[in-house]
């Protein structure tokens, strides 16, 4: 992935392509806010125009800008740096929230966020699921019913901006495109990138319009030299801006730019665009599976320059964690459901999602896979389903109708047998089913302490859905993420 660490004076007045070059220290003080690019990184005392930030949006109370790097300034702190503390002292002052729309929503800005639920630190320089917290600075719409406000369970990038920039910078309606990109460019637009690049264009994309001016997409040359090459385009009118992005090339699987491509480069999305006094400024995503680029594309002495802020790693596969203070709950609620309890050391967990409403439930057991239970995990809520034992095992159903079955039956000694079902809806347990079968007949049965027919404990047996087996991966308590 090409990088670009630079940073710019006051709105992008210098912005150039800094490839494989990283920029010196500042010398200046820590609390300056102007930042310009040169052949080394100064920092000047005057404050200028705040350049837009990225916001990582999964609902209305998880919107945040992710920290890209690290908070403390080291020996190889860079600009990546530079632009993170520039963000972070003036993080009240971004207020105009664009959710792919011209018009802006109003958010202010809520506080910092560095440390879990637990007080530890967290790890920076990855976008998480909902459910595990990101190091950041929050922010909140400035009313709490804006009907802008929509739940993702994965989140999307946002462009947040300042009062103050949005002054001499008019956003622009912007058109986005998606695969397969079915409009191309124009020939005569290929044609002059050819004649410049000596190469002859295999496929062309227009993944975005902005305004009634601009479109961006990508061109992709045949392979020539076993040297895979790609430009990034930027048409106004009759005039072409671009720039190159090589590729890399194996002789088994072909060219490839990003992991999993196809042997295709893909564009990146235009997120927001803005018409400024030196040109359009374009907040820009590009996404791959492992990673997502964010940045701005400018037009700087007739040449396209790619701004990247950050390349943040994506977090696919992740459990929710279960804090310190929530497993504690669950250990105690356990113990008081059976005092003898306390003999057995909960020390591993598997995650499973008992009635697929997309919230996991969360499963404990003992070493010697013997003794366990099971719990609704939710909001910070913890509630004990049921109790397995050496004797009392668990079964796992389909869920039906938005509900999810789990029985724990077994010996209750001699020719008796224990079953119960619970039932779960929305993370929460809805109703019991107990029953007790002496010689294979119901002996009692009933719901939650209300006793009904043997006849109709059986056809509420026979009722429940097919069984599953669940895959079992269980993690270590002391090692869980």
């Amino acid at each position: 992935m090409k990088k670009f660490f630079c940073l710019a004076v006051g709105i992008v007045v210098m912005l150039a392509a800094c490839k494989d070059k990283p920029a010196a220290q500042g010398s200046g003080s820590s609390d300056t806010d102007s930042l310009t690019v040169g052949d080394t990184l100064t920092v000047e005392q005057q404050d200028t125009t705040l350049l837009p930030v990225f916001l990582y949006y999964h609902n209305p109370k998880n919107m945040q800008v992710v920290f890209w790097t690290t908070l403390e300034k080291t020996e190889d702190s860079g600009a990546a740096w530079e632009l993170q503390e520039r963000t972070r002292r003036n993080a009240a002052r971004y207020t105009k929230l664009f959710m792919g729309y011209e018009k802006a929503q109003d958010v202010t800005f809520v506080g910092e966020q560095i440390t879990d639920p637990d007080g530890e630190p967290i790890p920076i320089f990855g976008l998480h699921h909902d459910y595990v917290p990101s190091a950041g600075l929050n922010y909140a719409f400035a009313e709490a019913d804006n009907p802008a406000g929509k739940n993702f369970d994965f989140g999307s990038m946002r462009v947040l901006t300042t009062s103050d920039f949005l002054v001499t910078h008019t956003p622009m309606k912007l058109t986005d495109y998606d695969y397969p990109y079915k409009e191309k460019f124009a020939a005569s637009v290929l044609k002059l990138l050819e004649q410049k690049y000596g190469r002859t264009v295999q496929r062309s994309c227009v993944a975005a319009k902005m305004g009634s001016r601009y479109t961006y997409g990508i061109v992709q040359f045949k392979l020539k030299d076993k040297q895979p090459l790609a430009l990034e385009v930027l048409v106004d009118g009759d005039k072409v801006y671009d720039m190159p992005v090589k590729g890399y090339y194996d002789e088994e699987y072909g060219s490839t730019w990003n992991v999993d491509d196809g042997g295709e480069y893909i564009p990146g999305n235009i997120l927001a665009a803005f018409d400024g006094p030196k040109g359009p400024v374009l907040c820009f995503l590009h996404g791959a599976p492992e990673s997502t680029t964010v940045g701005l594309m400018t037009i700087d002495a007739d040449t396209l320059s790619i701004f990247e802020y950050a390349q943040y790693y994506n977090y696919i596969d992740e459990e929710r964690p279960i804090w310190k203070k929530d497993l504690a709950k669950m250990r105690k609620l356990y113990i008081d459901d059976d005092p003898e309890n306390k003999e057995y050391d909960l020390t591993k967990v598997r995650q499973i999602d008992i009635d697929e409403d997309g919230i996991d439930e969360v499963w404990l057991r003992d070493k010697d896979d013997e003794n366990g239970a099971f719990f609704t995990y939710c909001d910070g809520r913890v509630e004990l389903i049921g109790v397995e034992t050496g004797r009392l095992k668990p079964t796992f159903y389909q869920s039906r109708d938005g509900k999810g079955y789990l029985s724990i039956s077994g010996s209750a000694g001699g020719p008796s047998y224990y079953t119960q079902v619970f039932e779960l809806q929305n993370s929460r347990r809805v109703r019991t089913f107990n029953c007790l079968q002496v010689y294979g007949d119901i002996d009692e049965c009933g719901f939650d302490g209300k006793t009904i027919s043997a006849d109709a404990g059986e056809r509420y047996l026979k009722s429940l859905p097919q069984t599953k087996e669940p895959y079992l991966y269980w993690r270590d308590l002391e090692a869980q993420p």
